[in-house]
């Protein structure tokens, strides 16, 4: 290196290790320094030196032997720059020399420059004529970016000064040094002015010599502290103790990890149930009005054994006709059971089921809901099916058989009996199927066992829990109502894994979302009848159901207080002190913690994960009950220990990929380890990827429980957080929920242009009796079946042509990925078709069916807005794209996961790669001693 004009590039001065075009090292070590007499100059060339770099290690004044020398010395008359280094007459030109070469070099038009040299006022390049240094005037605009923390130095916050994320990071630092302070503290005071311009967008100079915005000051002082205060930053202390001050700035972890205190609870309700049981009653109903001979027709929500073992008490007995059939799905166990042995060989069978037309809460397809899978199930190479709606039936399901001569051979209905019962908000009803009795004429409806706990609990227990609350204005919003409910349940039910896909016959499934959801639906309604806001934040509900064959209903009932114990949270670092000859910080909250170096992670598989090239993990937050959230950040491969995230997302798109937000939806973090594995340099050199494995730690734990017992089941009380909270409505806000600040710290940190949010739906039937045999209103879709194995969703923005033109492609990159994978594409035509099947045709709002290249993909429009929780309609101007995406995964095992799984992996890898197959247009602003360097957004997508 020779030209001057490179100096300050990866072909000078600055390194290109890993050869993607970035600038990631220093390439000169800078020698003499000590000799010359610590020139306060160099300490505006090492922060160029920084700002010149996305990465570095902290070296350049140390012997490197391998390294190209910049020395600096004093001798003769003149003051000379060379690309080997400055020689000065005294110090004081030097430094002046130095702050010159920093502030205002390059600014020449000639092709090339060997020497420069400096007298007062002017400059000449290769011996040539002499030129004024005239500086251009100030006429920047710059946001400021304050450091309201020591955390906030460097790139903890990228905030302007309205609190406003934005993707310029100023400072207009300037730094004083005493020179009472010697060689340690000034070399330490170098590296630092070396890392505020690595993570710098844009720096003005001179760094020494003037006072700004943000002024530094590292004074000899017989007091040690460091403290910030009004934009001003004081170290002092003596020699040890400053470099010791300046050595926690640069290396020390001043991250304020999250206080999550326990939380002690105290039992408020406690009650019992039990009941003697529909059963009880319908056999003391069958004895009481026996007859010899008698004609018995039974609806009784219970296993088919017991259903069987009764069939055959009262034929035994005497009856002359016994049919006891399940009062949970009728239709489908009344053709399973009954129908099914009648049609034999018949080639052709016609299901007619009644439409729903009633003032309930359910869809006119209901009876075909209740319906669902068998006639699938019947269907063969030899017998096809054929499933109506009708609003003019006479019954409930009519039944007709063929047989190769188009001969009926079978003609039969069923009528089911169903009850009345109040939703949630008392406001709508729902007509779930109930039990009945039919003895010879006489007829009688029965509660099932589970309506009659349903009831209880709606009718009396729920409203006396918030009577012994302690409420504020935030409860049931930044902090929960109560700390648990948790419903512990016993009933002998139907309990039927199918031999078809993932289906199931689950009664109490159905209670445990039922109980689940409504219980949230009852308090958001409570809310907003009482406040005004809905309470979206109630607390831990945990329903426990436990199927016992035979056995009668009962349930345990237990509510614990939340106990408000949680300190405000601490946002920034204030000061750094000596406290028994350790090191420490205090924030804002009074709060004295340790300094630490060592960033210890407590997962093995997070540990292992790091092995990997370019990965590197961290702790960015803590769950509500305080369980660990980590982050990794996925680059290409460096030699660096310093980093900035936000220089590097300056040169680079980033993408953040969310996963396991809701827990019980099990392909994402498989998926991102997956994915974590075949990402290679190349595609690094073109993007950064920063992922979150599992944002929702408190939700896994509660899955792992409970699928101890039900290992099918979807399990939604783990779908939210440990209070029943979907906590993404409380992002960049504050509150005592960890999990909702881990996407925003990474937002923070490196300003994604793309968020990529993993997320999963039934892989089986979802059904709520109690709430009109379908998924919860709160939904506007129904997810009663899976509607594809893999599909997404794209955040729209109004009137934001570029990135809806982005949101399109996309979607077909995406749809495409999925589309070359046979079975995934397969599945989808699958369920597409079955949804077609039973439900679009009758129900079209509620099952969309948006596709590209056969491929479902949604788009949720919104206009911009600056409070909006999602990253996209709250900072359109730094996102470019925002994704949901879909897999049919919630508690799903073997085959089945691993489709999921890949179909996680190829979606977000299809993003990865339309993101890494572009080229994205830096822009350098360089006038005198101020440069600027942004990427234009959003992203150019081809």
């Amino acid at each position: 290196m020779n030209d001057l004009l490179n100096f300050w590039t990866i072909d000078g001065a600055i390194s290109d290790w890993n050869g993607d075009g970035v600038p990631d090292g220093i390439a000169i070590r800078v020698t003499g320094w000590k000799e010359v007499g610590l020139p306060e100059g160099l300490i505006d060339f090492s922060a160029r030196l920084g700002y010149e770099t996305s990465a570095m290690n902290p070296d350049f004044l140390s012997e490197m032997p391998t390294r190209s020398p910049f020395h600096l010395s004093i001798e003769g008359e003149r003051t000379i720059i060379t690309a080997k280094g400055i020689c000065a007459p005294t110090k004081e030109a030097m430094s002046e020399a130095l702050r010159w070469f920093a502030s205002e070099w390059p600014k020449a038009s000639i092709e090339s420059v060997t020497t420069i040299e400096l007298r007062s006022g002017q400059y000449r390049l290769n011996e040539g004529t002499w030129l004024l240094d005239e500086s251009e005037g100030d006429n920047h605009s710059w946001p400021l970016t304050p450091v309201e923390g020591l955390n906030e130095l460097f790139e903890q916050s990228n905030y302007n000064s309205e609190r406003r994320l934005s993707s310029i990071v100023y400072r207009d630092f300037t730094i004083e040094f005493d020179q009472k302070l010697g060689i340690h503290a000034f070399k330490e005071t170098c590296y630092y002015a070396a890392k505020m311009g690595m993570y710098s967008t844009h720096i003005q100079f001179p760094i020494t010599g003037d006072e700004r915005t943000f002024h530094v000051m590292i004074h000899h002082d017989h007091r040690a502290i460091v403290n910030l205060e009004k934009q001003h930053l004081l170290v002092r202390g003596n020699e040890e103790e400053v470099v010791s001050f300046l050595h926690a700035l640069n290396h020390g972890d001043l991250r304020i990890p999250r206080d999550v205190k326990e939380k002690p609870t105290d039992t408020i309700l406690n009650v019992d149930w039990t009941n003697e049981g529909e059963r009880f009653e319908i056999e003391a109903f069958v004895e009481k009005v026996w007859q010899p001979n008698a004609s018995i027709e039974v609806f009784i929500s219970e296993s088919k054994l017991v259903r069987d073992h009764l069939k055959h008490l009262w034929l035994s007995q005497g009856a002359s006709d016994v049919h006891v059939r399940s009062s949970f799905k009728p239709g489908f166990h009344w053709i399973q059971e009954e129908v099914l042995p009648l049609i034999g060989e018949a080639k052709h069978v016609t299901i007619a089921c009644l439409e729903e037309t009633g003032d309930g809460m359910e869809m006119p397809i209901r009876w075909l809901q209740e319906l669902y899978p068998i006639d699938e199930m019947i269907e063969t190479n030899d017998r096809t099916v054929d499933v109506s709606i009708k609003k003019d039936l006479k019954h409930t399901y009519e039944v007709k058989a063929y047989d190769r001569e188009d001969q009926l051979i079978v003609d039969t209905y069923l009528d089911v009996p169903t009850s009345q019962v109040p939703y949630i908000n008392e406001q709508s009803w729902s007509y779930p199927t109930t039990s009945c009795v039919t003895v010879n004429a006489q007829k009688q409806l029965f509660q099932t066992d589970r309506e009659r706990f349903w009831r209880y609990y709606v009718q009396e227990v729920l409203p006396t829990i918030h009577e012994q609350l302690d409420l504020d204005e935030q409860s049931g919003m930044t902090k929960p109502l109560f700390h648990s409910l948790t419903l512990d349940v016993t009933m002998s039910e139907e309990e039927t894994k199918l031999d078809f896909e993932h289906e199931r016959i689950s009664s109490l499934e159905a209670l445990h979302e039922d109980l689940y959801f409504n219980t949230l639906e009852y308090y958001r309604e409570l809310g907003l009848q009482r406040t005004g806001v809905a309470w979206n934040t109630p607390g831990a509900v945990l329903p426990f159901m436990h199927v016992v064959e035979g056995s009668k209903p009962k349930a345990t009932i237990t509510v614990t207080r939340w106990q408000d114990v949680q300190a405000p949270n601490s946002r920034f670092v204030q000061s750094l002190f000596f406290k028994n000859n350790e090191l420490h910080y205090e924030t804002d909250q009074h709060v004295q913690r340790k300094v630490t170096y060592s960033n210890d992670l407590e997962d093995e598989r997070i540990v292992e994960a790091t092995k990997q090239p370019g990965v590197s993990a961290f702790e960015v937050s803590r769950s509500f009950n305080g369980n660990p959230i980590y982050a990794f950040e996925i680059t290409a491969e460096t030699n660096a220990s310093w980093q900035s995230a936000r220089k590097l997302g300056v040169y680079k798109p980033t993408i953040l990929i969310e996963t396991g937000h809701h827990a019980n939806e099990v392909s994402s973090v498989p998926a991102l380890y997956e994915l974590m594995k075949r990402i290679d340099q190349k595609t690094l050199k073109a993007i950064t990827i920063v992922a979150i494995p599992g944002s929702n730690p408190d939700g896994t734990a509660l899955h792992q429980q409970l699928i101890k017992e039900h290992p099918e089941w979807k399990h939604h009380a783990a779908r939210f957080n440990a209070v029943g909270l979907e906590f993404n409505h409380v992002r960049f806000q504050d509150s005592v929920f960890g999990e909702a600040m881990s996407a925003p710290a990474l937002i923070n940190r490196w300003l994604p242009d793309v968020y990529i949010d993993n997320h999963g739906i039934p892989a089986h039937e979802w059904i709520q009796p109690f709430a009109g045999y379908n998924s919860p209103p709160r939904f506007p879709v129904s997810y009663w079946l899976p509607n594809a194995m893999m599909y997404g969703i794209g955040k729209d923005v109004d009137d934001c042509e570029e990135h809806r033109l982005i949101l399109d492609k996309a979607t077909v990159w995406s749809a495409k990925a999925i589309g070359k994978n046979d079975r995934l594409h397969n599945k989808n035509k699958q369920w597409q078709s079955r949804i077609k099947r039973y439900a679009y045709p009758h129900v079209a709002k509620k099952f969309p069916l948006p596709t590209v290249h056969h491929m479902i993909f949604n788009r949720w429009q919104e206009k911009e807005d600056s409070d909006s929780t999602h990253y996209i309609y709250r900072y359109p101007e730094l996102c470019s794209l925002e994704i949901v995406t879909e897999a049919a995964d919630e508690t799903v095992y073997g085959d089945w996961l691993d489709d999921c799984v890949n179909g996680q992996r190829l979606f977000n890898e299809s993003i990865i790669e339309m993101v890494a197959s572009t080229n994205q247009t830096i822009e350098k602003e360089s006038t005198s001693k101020r440069f600027g360097l942004r990427r234009s957004r959003p992203l150019r997508i081809k």
